[in-house]
């Protein structure tokens, strides 16, 4: 669902439902729901009787009264409402006089160890956006989250001066030391003993809190409890019903706009999306800016592997597509990645009319479509199948270069591909490396130009004149390939 920072009037009050109730979501929940639909048979029962109360949402006064409230309360989260769904599953809410957030759906056991597990659990907003306030358990401190960016330092240095000011604030100077001597190495145990010298309570689960979100990596998880302690952070319930219209969806917390497309789209995925999917296809605030964004010309996103580049072009097309006319084009590399993506789209856009004007196709496919259109006598040089022995081009690009049948034409070319591979050289003839799979990989790795280089200087001595035979050698060996009739090379 995309991000706004202001809505015309009919989707504000389409974000309410009739009673004026605003409808939030976390990251859990809707992961939960998804995985119960996945499971089959009684969860997914479970799955469709909880969608029933979604898609209610936005027409009922009372979208939740074909349920029934569990017989014991529940205290692990503030204004916490546990409804029995059938078979001992849950459906976990938090509600109000002004919002209503999702939070869990589960059987009995799965929803009593997720809500010990996250104990003071809540949902507040900072600089008008959602953040999650996360609880904790009273059992070990979880694994961290991250490995690459491990920290072994101390616990505090993870936040800025101010907070860490706000979490000491009180404390003895000798609690103060050996609390800051705390580092991503310690455990529970060690933090308890801490912990029990703290006289005030409620002091105590604060630092406590703070400290064990830490550990287990949730830095901002545990500046959303300090931001809540300085006031930078107002829970959900004190925040005015038309305040909550106009913040922005945070990471793990998103707002239900009720009858809304981006809603309608967001219950029906539910019947499409698989776990990698879902992960896939989850955005971050930062990514969603991109899909939303207007460039007046060509834009270029990097970034390292891994930070939802996939997911920001998949995101971006269906935005294109659903709010134009023209046709949208995803073009990559390879045909895999090309396959990737086919299924990212189809699983993230339920629409048909806006899936039907996406197309996704590698560079190889849209090249291959406009040498048919140029020459459509020649379309059988283009097709992957061979016309004459119905064999598959790649089949036989393997033969001819790692010399099955006898065929030792290709042997013409390893010199010049293991000169490439002592260089380094990293010119287009280095592809014929990676097929042959002839040589180490140098771990020298020159500039494109270096082999072309050595072999335009024809003055010099070995390696230079080597090259230029080799580059020879290779073009000799292509054309006698042609020559001998192997038409499969035009393919």
């Amino acid at each position: 669902m995309p991000v706004r920072t202001t809505l015309p009037p009919a989707t504000v009050e389409a974000s309410r439902g009739p009673t004026g109730i605003v409808y939030f979501q976390i990251k859990a929940f809707s992961k939960a729901l998804k995985e119960a639909n996945l499971k089959g048979g009684q969860p997914q029962k479970k799955h469709d009787r909880v969608r029933v109360v979604l898609g209610s949402l936005g027409d009922s006064d009372d979208p939740f009264a074909s349920l029934s409230v569990t017989n014991h309360g529940e205290r692990r989260i503030r204004d916490c409402v546990k409804y029995d769904i059938g078979d001992g599953w849950r459906l976990v809410t938090q509600q109000n006089d002004k919002a209503c957030t999702f939070l869990f759906v589960g059987n009995h056991d799965d929803t009593d160890k997720w809500l010990e597990g996250h104990k003071g659990e809540d949902i507040g907003v900072r600089d008008n956006r959602l953040v999650r306030i996360p609880g904790v358990g009273t059992g070990p401190v979880p694994q961290r989250q991250w490995m690459a960016d491990q920290h072994e330092g101390a616990l505090v240095d993870l936040l800025e001066e101010d907070e860490v000011e706000h979490l000491l604030e009180g404390l003895s100077a000798r609690l103060i030391r050996d609390l800051t001597k705390l580092d991503g190495g310690s455990g529970a145990e060690e933090l308890e003993q801490l912990v029990a010298l703290i006289p005030d309570g409620g002091n105590a689960d604060f630092v406590r809190t703070v400290l064990t979100l830490l550990m287990a990596g949730n830095v901002d998880g545990g500046k959303a409890h300090i931001g809540v302690r300085s006031g930078k952070v107002a829970p959900l319930v004190d925040v005015d019903t038309g305040e909550m219209i106009d913040v922005e969806d945070g990471e793990d917390v998103r707002r239900l706009r009720v009858g809304s497309p981006e809603y309608g789209e967001w219950l029906r995925s539910f019947q499409k999306l698989s776990p990698w999917q879902d992960w896939f296809l989850f955005l971050h605030p930062q990514q969603e800016k991109v899909v939303e964004a207007e460039y007046p010309g060509v834009a270029q996103l990097s970034g390292v592997s891994g930070s939802g580049k996939t997911c920001v072009v998949v995101r971006r097309a269906i935005r294109l597509a659903r709010e134009g006319s023209a046709k949208v084009l995803l073009l990559t590399l390879n045909r895999s990645l090309a396959g990737l993506l086919h299924q990212l789209v189809d699983a993230a856009c339920t629409d048909e009319l806006v899936r039907a004007r996406i197309e996704v196709m590698s560079f190889f496919d849209l090249a291959r479509r406009f040498l048919i259109a140029f020459e459509p006598a020649n379309t059988r040089h283009y097709e992957d199948v061979t016309w004459k022995l119905g064999e598959h081009v790649d089949e036989v690009f393997r033969e001819y270069y790692r010399q099955w049948l006898n065929n030792r034409e290709a042997s013409v070319l390893l010199p010049c591909i293991r000169f490439s591979t002592r260089e380094g050289c990293r010119a287009r003839f280095t592809r014929g490396r990676s097929s042959t799979g002839y040589g180490p990989r140098s771990p020298q790795r020159r500039g494109p130009s270096t082999f072309h280089s050595i072999a335009r200087d024809a003055s010099s001595p070995s390696p230079a004149n080597a090259g230029r035979t080799y580059c020879e050698a290779w073009k000799g060996g292509s054309a006698r390939w042609v020559r001998s009739g192997s038409s499969t090379i035009s393919a």
